[in-house]
Order: C-alpha cells, then sequence, then structure tokens
C-alpha cells in the first residue's frame, strides 16, 4: 500500500512540473505582430509528446512578447489571460540569448506580465512545457527590410520582403497595406522613402525613393491587398506595388453590435490613414471603441463636431444623452495619432417596436409602416415574445405601453397609453404575429395583434445535444408561459458535463464557472458554463427574463443523488447568508419595500444568495 501511495505521489509531482499541452505561440510584438488574443507564431513540437516547442522568430529591439498554449477567435482578453497565457515566473522578465528564463501558467498580478524587451535579431526561440522554460538562440542579426508604418506595424518592423533570385530585388506579397509606410531595416540604418513629399502610390506604376534614407512616406487611397516590390539594382531605389483594393481593417465594436467585427459597422477607407462610418446610432445603444487592425481606440471624453483624441489607452466612449449619430470620421495620422470626429445626426421619429426580443433596441426589422390613413401603423410577420413597447429612436416623442397591466390578449383590441407608459406590454407565450396594428386616430390609442403561438426560441446547450448542433433540438426547447417564465421538463446528469442557455441564438451563462446549487437562482450575465453537482440529476430548469432583459435561471435536482454531497462550503455560504436581512427587487430591477409588497414576481436578495419567489 505504502509503494502504491508513492508511486501516486510521483505521478502527482509529474503532473505539476510539466503540464501536457497541445500547442505553443508566442504572442505581442514578434515577428512583427501586435497583441492580440488571435494572433502568435506558432511553435512546433521537437516529436510528438516530447511537450518542447520551437521555431523562429523575428525580434525588434524593445518590444515584448509573451506565450499562449491556445488561440482564441475572439478578443476576450479576461478569458484569455485566466486560461490560455503564461507569464514570466518570480518577476525575471528578461531575456538573454542562452539563458533560460522560466514562467508560470498563474498571473503574478504585475503590471506588465510579458517578457522584454527584446534584443533585435533572429532567434531561434525553444518553450519547455517540462521545466516550464524559454530559451532564446541567436541565429543572425537583423539586417532585413521590412514595411513599417503607422497603421502596418505603428512604425515597428512589420512584414519582412523577402530577397528574390535577382540579387538585391525584394519583395512581400498578400500584405494588407494603408495608411503612411516605408521600407527600413529594423534599426533604420537602411530607410527607403520619398524625398520631399508624402506621396500617392498609383497600382501598378514605379516610383523612385530616396537612396540616403528619405524623409516623407508612401500612402494609398485605400486599403490593399498588395505585392511590394523594391528594387535596389540601380542608382536609386524603385518601389511598385500592385493589388487590389480591399476591406479596411477598421471597425467600431461595442454594445451595440456585441464587441465584434461586423461588415455593417465596417469603416471605409479614404487615403491617407482616413477613415469613414456612414451609421445611425443611438446614445441608448451603450459603450464603443474603434479598432484598427487589432489594436482599440478609446477616449477620455467624448463629444460632437471637431477632432478629439483617441488612444489605445483610452476607454470606453458614449454618445451624450438622448443624442443620434450619422457619421464617424477616424483619422490615424503619420505619427500614429489618432482622432476621431462624430457628426450628430436628425432623430428618427419612426416607430419601433422595442423589448427583450430587440434587446430594447432599435431594429429596422421591427420598424412600423404607417398605412394610407394617417395616424395607423402596421408591422407584419415578426417574432414577439417577453416584454416590449412601442417608442420612436430616443424614448422621446412616442412612448407607448400598456394602460392597465400590460397583457396582450392576440386577436384582441387593447387600449394603450401613449405618453411615457411606465408598463410594459407581454403576452402569454412566444408568437409569430402576421399583423399588428397600432391606431392612433381615436382619443384613446388601440393596439391590435395577430398571430399564432411558436416555440420559443431558448434552448438549453450542452455536450449532451452537441452543443446545439444535434438533428432534433425540438426536446431541449423552453416553453413559453408568460411575463417572460420560460421553463424546460428535463433529465440531465451530472455526467453529460457542462452546460449554459441559448436565447435566441446567444450562448449565456454566468460571470464566473459554477457548480450550481439545486433551488438557487443564478443570474446569466456571463459567458461561462454552468455544471451539476456529482453525481446528481435535474428535474426541470426555470427561466425567468426580466422587463429590463436581465435573465435569472433555476435548475430543479430530480431523484436524490446517488453520490456524494454537494460542497460543505457552499451551504456553509448559504447557511451565513440565512441571517441577513432580506431585499426584495421587482422584474425592472427597483428596490419594493417589504410592506409594499403585492402579488407577483420578485427576486429576493438575502446576503450573497439570490432566489425568485412569487408571491
Amino acid at each position: 500500500m505504502k509503494k502504491i501511495f508513492t508511486l501516486f505521489a510521483l505521478l502527482c509531482l509529474l503532473c505539476i512540473s510539466g503540464q501536457a499541452n497541445a500547442a505553443c505561440y508566442i504572442i505581442g510584438e514578434a515577428n512583427g505582430n501586435s497583441w492580440n488574443p488571435q494572433v502568435g507564431v506558432e511553435l512546433k513540437e521537437t516529436e510528438t509528446g516530447s511537450n518542447i516547442y520551437t521555431g523562429e522568430v523575428t525580434l525588434s529591439s524593445d518590444k515584448y512578447i509573451g506565450v499562449a498554449d491556445m488561440l482564441l477567435t475572439n478578443d476576450d482578453w479576461d478569458y484569455f489571460n485566466a486560461n490560455c497565457r503564461w507569464y514570466p515566473k518570480d518577476g525575471v522578465r528578461t531575456l538573454t540569448a542562452g539563458t533560460k528564463s522560466y514562467m508560470q501558467k498563474t498571473d503574478p498580478g504585475y503590471d506588465n506580465n510579458s517578457w522584454g524587451p527584446t534584443p533585435a535579431g533572429i532567434y531561434n526561440i525553444t518553450v519547455n512545457f517540462n521545466d516550464n522554460s524559454i530559451l532564446l538562440e541567436l541565429l543572425k542579426e537583423d539586417n532585413g527590410l521590412y514595411l513599417r508604418g503607422n497603421e502596418i506595424s505603428g512604425w515597428n518592423t512589420g512584414t519582412l520582403l523577402a530577397e528574390t533570385e535577382t540579387p538585391n530585388v525584394f519583395k512581400a506579397e498578400n500584405v494588407t497595406l494603408s495608411g503612411f509606410f516605408k521600407i527600413g531595416s529594423a534599426d533604420w540604418s537602411r530607410s527607403y522613402g520619398p524625398a520631399d513629399n508624402n506621396t500617392l502610390v498609383t497600382i501598378g506604376t514605379p516610383i523612385t525613393l530616396s537612396n540616403s534614407g528619405g524623409s516623407k512616406n508612401l500612402y494609398l487611397d485605400g486599403t490593399y491587398n498588395a505585392t511590394v516590390t523594391l528594387d535596389l539594382t540601380g542608382e536609386n531605389p524603385v518601389i511598385t506595388i500592385t493589388g487590389d483594393k480591399t476591406a479596411s481593417g477598421v471597425y467600431l465594436k461595442g454594445d451595440v453590435n456585441g464587441w465584434s467585427d461586423n461588415a455593417d459597422w465596417q469603416f471605409t477607407s479614404l487615403g491617407a490613414g482616413v477613415y469613414e462610418l456612414e451609421k445611425t446610432m443611438l446614445a441608448s445603444d451603450g459603450n464603443f471603441k474603434i479598432t484598427a487592425n487589432g489594436a482599440w481606440y478609446g477616449a477620455e471624453s467624448t463629444s460632437f463636431g471637431g477632432p478629439f483624441e483617441v488612444s489605445t489607452s483610452g476607454n470606453n466612449m458614449a454618445l451624450p444623452e438622448n443624442s443620434i449619430v450619422s457619421k464617424f470620421t477616424f483619422t490615424i495620422a503619420e505619427d500614429g495619432k489618432s482622432t476621431l470626429s462624430i457628426t450628430e445626426g436628425v432623430l428618427d421619429n419612426n416607430l419601433y417596436l422595442r423589448g427583450n426580443v430587440t434587446n430594447w433596441k432599435v431594429n429596422d426589422a421591427y420598424k412600423f409602416t404607417e398605412t394610407e390613413t394617417a395616424g395607423i401603423y402596421t408591422l407584419e410577420n415578426v417574432k414577439l415574445q417577453g416584454y416590449f413597447k412601442i417608442a420612436d429612436s430616443l424614448w422621446k416623442n412616442y412612448n407607448i405601453g400598456g394602460k392597465d397591466d400590460g397583457f396582450v390578449e392576440v386577436g384582441e383590441d387593447v387600449i394603450v397609453a401613449n405618453s411615457n407608459a411606465s408598463v410594459n406590454f407581454y403576452l402569454d407565450g412566444t408568437y409569430q404575429c402576421s399583423l399588428i396594428t397600432l391606431d392612433l386616430t381615436g382619443e384613446e390609442p388601440v393596439l391590435t395583434i395577430e398571430g399564432e403561438t411558436t416555440n420559443s426560441g431558448i434552448f438549453l446547450y450542452g455536450a449532451f445535444n452537441e452543443w446545439g448542433a444535434a438533428d432534433d433540438m425540438a426536446d431541449w426547447e423552453f416553453i413559453d408561459n408568460g411575463e417572460g417564465i420560460y421553463t424546460l421538463e428535463k433529465e440531465v446528469l451530472a455526467s453529460d458535463g457542462a452546460f449554459c442557455i441559448n436565447i435566441n441564438g446567444e450562448n449565456a451563462g454566468t460571470s464566473t464557472a459554477q457548480v450550481i446549487i439545486y433551488g438557487d437562482t443564478y443570474t446569466l450575465d456571463g459567458k461561462q458554463n454552468m455544471t451539476l453537482p456529482v453525481s446528481t440529476r435535474t428535474e426541470s430548469f426555470e427561466l425567468l427574463i426580466s422587463d429590463e432583459n436581465a435573465a435569472y435561471l433555476t435548475v430543479n435536482m430530480g431523484e436524490e443523488p446517488s453520490g456524494p454531497e454537494q460542497d460543505p462550503s457552499a451551504v456553509e455560504q448559504i447557511n451565513a447568508s440565512s441571517n441577513a436581512s432580506a431585499e426584495y427587487f421587482n422584474l425592472q430591477g427597483v428596490k419594493v419595500s417589504t410592506d409594499k409588497l403585492s402579488n407577483g414576481i420578485y427576486i429576493k436578495k438575502q446576503g450573497s444568495k439570490t432566489t425568485k419567489v412569487i408571491l
């Protein structure tokens, strides 16, 4: 028995000291890259199962790099830093050729958790996950020629031009080219650009450059997928650029589009570092930033009119209250400094159905059309569930809601409130509405909805149904019970793995990974999956979506667990919370005094425990 224990301890020690990793990447400013959780230089394993990775990288002086065992498909730095990244151990950030530096998976919490400043040169880099080390071996001094520019690389070493079969002729193919740029070595000892004036490049036309480090730059009339050829065989350098104009790498990202690359929010390049986006955006659409080729730009404050400075260290931006935008103009100057101009738009007085189904935002698919009869508006063939109102783009002139309790009977005329209504409409389920009519011609406005009940569009996702990719998902869809309450009676085992809730195409989970406690209510305000306690099974799932689009999940246990009990620390936490005074909030998130509670649905908060209660 002692031998078995010793062997087990040895195996545990080996697992701790040398974790198996399926991949390895050098992230940060290697090979002219910028900091982006989606971009890295992939190293190759020396042999299968060795856990040692190696590859060639080019480092510029005074830059910083990191190590990751996985890249992302999005810009979630919080997840990346917590789960994918390795850090300098004991704060030792210096990389010296021939000397190992050590790393750890846990974030030490320093201001800058990367290695650097790096020495310039071309290196073989080796990452060893057996002893958690990183090692540089100098291959040669960096005398290469690079495309360098304000948008290409922040004037750092960007794309390396390769020497062709013809001596002193260099070429780079399939590069994204925009903004101001020139060609230079890593230390700028060789530099090729126009001598006197910034020069607009004509695609396909050779341009003679200065042979003495031209002080000006080249630029294009947009963004191009280009081939760059530099000919140093003659008395003076000659550059030729060919290629096709393409979409810019500049986007507006924010609450309005889920902080993602979206073609509808992509800027058009006007050339010389100027980008334009003609797009209507409301103050109610929330915070935003501008991204340019992976870099994020924000500002200390936001205003209409003339340009204001934006930078990669700036904060999230927001529009002035009750305002609307018609155009954004983003400029990256030669020196890399950036500005943003915002043109104020004209108030949109169109009527929109706004609610849970549109995330309470303006959605053109839910815009009413005024009929030939003035004052009568219609909306056809839309899906409707949860809470909603009818309003203009800024909630300014129209805010139409329920006159009584807000319930709308499909097929029946409903008298509505037309001015700053405080009550939201709701249905008794999910409906495919063939026709919604709003009649404002009479003394009292009337709303009529025609349609048929349909599926909720809310699903339970997990490995048990291929995360929504299974052939038949009908068994995993929640039933709409009206008033924002959705239920699913389904047996799921703890051994089935993690799960989340998919709400109209978007996965919703908790802010941190949770082992759920049966009967407790969890706020779905993040993207982390949930799991069940060991050796348990569910009976049902209850989802509550408030009229402010906050989502709350309660999971009910099925038959008694056959395995270990739940984490006792969690039970202790609940018991400790039970001594705290209870607070009650309505579905709008407004606190309600206990002496004013009436029949209805409330969120009860007691200490750290949050539950849904029905009086």
